[in-house]
């Protein structure tokens, strides 16, 4: 008989039934705290945005402006589904970044609805409300909850997928077409499970191990549902057919993640090491060291804290391996075990995302732990005796909603890198500018310029009517085309050269300044200008500058590649002593847009003999940010050595591509340097 049973059957008679009036007001209650948890500054821990979740949102505002993707490349190739939720949450939530956060909270509540119903249907009513009671108020759920990504699809999705296999498992046959109908239902939904996030293909192999032990264990039964399960599988291929589809490259996405699933790929070629120390670590996550990334986790923290509450959860594991020929315990079990598996073959194990629907089982388990706790109490000392384990139990939950409270809220916000991992500082710089009235130009630095910290600000600032720049200030100034001022937002740890800073007639003194941010001006009327050096351009056969091959720039202006024009350099002196930084500036106007290659300037300290005695690499704006029109102003600092012999040098400067170290030439195609010289160095 596969035909639903009482969730709150006890033959003993330990544990009373719950009154529905009170089950349903301590599941308000559940929720009600999971909520406050979950909503508690949910726009500023973190106080920026993961590029994980700067990825998914914008792909998000992409799905909300008519793109209807099933997978995507981006970020080693992306499930889609989450995107669709974010889209529907938008039009309520105008605001980008907490309308993504938003999201996974709400999928997290239906991850606790979805688990409490199925704790009800096959468990009892205490071990459902303190399973929705554990997922609301652990840390590693409060984390995956608050995390604006799509891994918090998978659980969701999952649960109602298990919610529906078991009402279709436990109906009975007199209800033939209600039964076949509710397997197709949740096969549909474990087929939308695949649309949620990467660990989700390892979803079908908890159906496929359950179904292995029916045949072993139950072999009635199975055959009594045998049709129902070849619906349940068939409806879930028929509905992941379009995303094989979608992912029909993925052998280019997992060649480049590698790195990755090193463990899997080292047990295939026969060596389980890896696999074993993962298998090891991920185990002691509940107990003894969890998550090591601080991205994701209190360094190290793990699943229970305090750690004597992990009790209960090998309580409940226990009590499941001895009644493993009950369906629904092996069900669960198998459950944890297959979707612990995504975190043991891949890097950096335990991994809280990866291993993301394994919350459930294990909350589910430990549950049972509870429960069984207080009915070995009451069948060995009777009833009354349990309130023992009950107030024990109640200070568990206490102590672990309040140090879950403290590691979340005060003490993982102040990790020395969540700054950077969680992009403060462009975060901050877009939600400034998000309402700000003033209207001018707005160069940034912040640390990643050159691809997370765009995407990341485009993301969140929902406006485009502002000219953005982005500017490594360190090294360079930009006016933008057709501005004659601009303002500069300096992330933390971020300067201005204080060349630039002098050449610009700049104040020194921010506008306004906090942990974050700092804001200062720049007026082009301020820019000085003073009398170029000599520049001379150098073919690209020439192996130095000499008399023969220096050639003046007398008929105007050079371009690379007609897109950087120079217009003029600036070398304070033509003397230099050992020990000295050479320090001069070089002012170009951008012709034209540009790609977005990574460039960089060469700049090279040339003694007599042509040989490289100092040199410095690096472009302060990068070229996806050029515009036509717009001017940059650039420093070069070259470092010479103490032991500098006296004689004459030259510089030469010019740039090329990173990733080729190929050269731009002149528009001439003949030419590929400019050099600055001669400079005497004296003793």
């Amino acid at each position: 008989m596969t035909h639903h049973t009482p969730p709150d059957s006890d033959p003993n008679n330990t544990l009373k039934r719950v009154p529905h009036g009170v089950e349903l007001a301590l599941l308000g209650l559940v929720l009600l705290v999971a909520l406050i948890f979950r909503l508690w500054q949910l726009d500023t821990i973190p106080a920026g945005l993961h590029f994980d979740e700067a990825i998914d949102l914008q792909q998000s505002l992409l799905v909300a402006d008519g793109a209807r993707p099933l997978y995507i490349s981006e970020g080693w190739g992306r499930e889609a589904l989450y995107y669709y939720l974010v889209t529907a949450v938008l039009q309520v939530i105008n605001n980008n970044m907490l309308a993504l956060r938003f999201t996974a909270v709400w999928c997290s509540l239906g991850m606790i609805l979805t688990t409490y119903m199925f704790a009800r249907r096959t468990l009892n009513r205490p071990a459902a409300l303190l399973a929705a009671a554990l997922l609301g108020i652990n840390y590693w759920s409060l984390f995956t909850s608050r995390f604006g990504v799509r891994h918090m699809s998978l659980p969701f999705v999952l649960g109602l997928a298990i919610l529906a296999f078991w009402w279709a498992w436990q109906l009975p046959p007199t209800v033939h077409k209600r039964k076949m109908a509710a397997y197709g239902l949740a096969g549909l939904l474990l087929g939308l499970t695949l649309y949620t996030y990467q660990p989700a293909r390892f979803a079908p192999f908890i159906f496929l191990l359950f179904c292995g032990y029916l045949l072993l264990v139950h072999r009635p039964a199975f055959k009594q549902n045998w049709r129902g399960l070849v619906i349940f599988g068939v409806t879930a291929v028929l509905i992941t057919v379009p995303l094989a589809i979608a992912t029909q490259h993925a052998s280019i996405e997992l060649a480049t993640r590698d790195w990755l699933v090193e463990p899997l790929l080292k047990l295939l070629a026969g060596d389980p090491r890896p696999v074993f120390h993962n298998a090891i670590a991920t185990f002691k996550m509940f107990s003894f060291a969890g998550d090591p990334l601080v991205a994701y986790n209190v360094p190290g923290r793990p699943v229970f804290v305090p750690a004597w509450t992990s009790l209960f959860f090998y309580a409940g594991a226990g009590a499941a391996l001895w009644r493993w020929r009950q369906p629904v315990y092996a069900f669960v079990l198998i459950w944890l075990l297959v979707m612990l598996a995504p975190t043991v073959l891949t890097t950096s194990a335990p991994n809280y995302n990866r291993a993301i629907a394994a919350q459930v089982p294990a909350m589910l388990l430990t549950a049972v732990g509870l429960v069984e706790t207080i009915r070995w109490v009451a069948r060995r000392a009777g009833p009354q005796a349990a309130a023992a384990p009950l107030l024990l139990i109640m200070l568990a939950f206490w102590l672990i909603g309040r140090m879950t409270w403290q590691d979340y809220f005060h003490v993982w916000p102040q990790q020395e890198l969540i700054a950077i991992q969680y992009n403060v500082s462009p975060s901050a710089a877009a939600r400034a500018l998000e309402h700000d009235v003033d209207s001018r130009a707005v160069l940034i630095n912040t640390r990643g310029i050159e691809d997370a910290d765009p995407i990341i600000f485009d993301s969140i600032l929902d406006r485009t009517d502002l000219t953005i720049r982005w500017v490594d200030t360190g090294l360079a100034l930009v006016m933008p085309a057709g501005q004659t001022q601009t303002r500069i937002l300096l992330g933390a740890n971020r300067w201005i050269d204080s060349d630039l800073s002098a050449f610009a007639g700049m104040n020194p003194h921010p506008l306004y300044a906090d942990a974050a941010i700092a804001l200062y001006e720049t007026d082009l009327a301020n820019w000085q200008e003073r009398e170029a050096t000599a520049v001379y351009t150098l073919p690209i056969t020439a192996t130095g500058p000499t008399a023969d091959s220096l050639q003046p720039l007398l008929s105007g202006p050079v371009s690379f590649q007609d897109t950087l024009q120079l217009r003029g350099a600036y070398l304070p002196a033509n003397t230099l002593h050992p020990g000295d930084t050479l320090t001069f500036l070089t002012d170009w106007h951008i012709r034209q847009d540009s790609a977005a290659v990574s460039l960089a300037f060469f700049v090279h300290l040339l003694d007599k003999n042509h040989t490289i005695v100092a040199q410095q690499d690096g472009l302060g704006f990068p070229p996806h940010s050029w515009r036509a029109g717009d001017r940059l102003l650039h420093v070069h600092h070259l470092q010479t050595g103490a032991d500098l012999p006296p004689g004459r040098y030259w510089v030469q400067f010019g740039l090329y591509r990173r990733e080729t170290g190929e050269r731009w030439l002149f528009d001439d195609g003949r030419h590929d340097r400019l050099v600055i010289g001669p400079l005497d160095a004296q003793p």
